[in-house]
């Protein structure tokens, strides 16, 4: 496996972390509970001390979950850390919410090993363009990559904690979700 494909995910940038509590503070019910959240069979909320780690009491959802338009319809969609206590997998899973409130879940990412697994996180990033790792000079873009990325609704910052980091961005012309590499 090259080192691109080995690049897993990083860090908490204050802002992310401000976008992220200030979601929390306006939901009217405070930040959703796990139980409101789709889950696929098979699939359930992380639990144990693999999950319990000090770094994920600095985000009201622990890092492992984040709602917010990921694909500019308007309608709130859901992504959360999910484990698979059959296989001891860790999945990052999308919920499209759509007009009619049907929801299509989509597994983005999934880590076979879960020592690593529990220490991925999420969060939401919020509009704006951002410098990819390429861009910040990690690794020489290629002609798949750009130095830059364009986020025009909210994407889902998916990290491994103090590591490697990537945002999950809507392409609009592919209508899905598309990893973007931030640093390695």
């Amino acid at each position: 496996m090259t080192p691109k494909a080995n690049r897993i995910v990083h860090s908490i940038a204050a802002g992310v972390l401000i976008q992220a509590q200030l979601f929390a503070a306006n939901c009217s019910s405070g930040f959703p509970s796990a139980v409101q959240w789709p889950r696929p069979a098979g699939w359930s909320e992380p639990r144990g001390k693999l999950f319990d780690q000090t770094w994920r009491s600095k985000d009201p959802a622990r890092f492992l979950r984040v709602a917010a338009d990921f694909n500019g319809d308007g309608i709130e969609d859901k992504a959360s850390l999910l484990a698979n206590p059959s296989t001891g997998h860790v999945g990052l899973w999308l919920a499209l919410t759509y007009g009619d409130r049907a929801t299509s879940e989509v597994l983005l990412d999934e880590v076979a090993d879960s020592s690593v697994g529990s220490e991925m996180g999420i969060a939401m990033v919020g509009p704006g363009t951002y410098e990819t790792g390429c861009g910040k000079g990690y690794w020489d873009c290629d002609s798949t990559e750009s130095a830059h990325v364009a986020v025009a609704h909210a994407a889902i910052r998916y990290f491994k904690n103090e590591s490697a980091e990537s945002f999950w961005v809507w392409d609009e012309r592919k209508q899905m979700m598309a990893r973007v590499w931030m640093s390695d």
